[in-house]
């Protein structure tokens, strides 16, 4: 696998919204696309923690973490998915000190085990995430670009992001269905 940065987009790239929530795909993955990639879900009235979300956030945001695992697992690579509830990086420095709830969906696949490069996750294992002021290190050595490690993550392609954009708000109706 060829180890190079990529260019972030400006901003974060919302793939689906309801009245309450939206799904995007952040615009620094922390997982690489082939092996299932990241999207992230939050309400759209911030909230600090889940405590807060009203019973129709809380429904939506269990909904949308279903239809968001299963496109994962059947559409982009991923065995199977990590979520996780973050948002420690608002408290580093430069940060903005308000911790903003969202919950992460990292896909994950045993065939990521099979390089060893800036970013990527042993099979089997809890995510593990440098800090984000690290330097990325390539052989050993520092990126002589003095690039953090977030660069060097695979994005969603074109493609990909058209075919989470086409799937995922049928996948959300039949989560939603189901529930009923």
């Amino acid at each position: 696998m060829e180890i190079k940065k990529f260019a972030p987009p400006a901003e974060d790239r919302t793939v689906f919204k309801t009245n309450l929530v939206r799904v995007f795909v952040p615009k620094r993955p922390h997982t690489h696309a082939e092996y299932g990639g990241h999207l992230v879900i939050q309400t759209l009235e911030p909230h600090a923690f889940r405590g807060e979300f009203s019973e129709d956030e809380r429904h939506e945001v269990m909904v949308l973490s279903q239809a968001v695992e299963a496109l994962m697992t059947t559409m982009l690579c991923a065995d199977f998915c990590n979520l996780q509830d973050n948002g420690n990086w608002a408290f580093l420095p430069g940060g903005t000190n308000q911790r903003r709830c969202h919950l992460h969906v990292y896909g994950r696949s045993s065939e990521e085990d099979q390089y060893d490069g800036p970013g990527y996750q042993r099979w089997g294992m809890s995510l593990d995430f440098p800090h984000p002021t690290e330097l990325a290190r390539i052989n050993g050595e520092p990126d002589p670009d003095g690039a953090v490690w977030l660069d060097f993550i695979h994005p969603y392609s074109p493609e990909q992001i058209v075919l989470i954009e086409q799937h995922l708000p049928g996948l959300y109706q039949n989560f939603l269905e189901c529930g009923d």
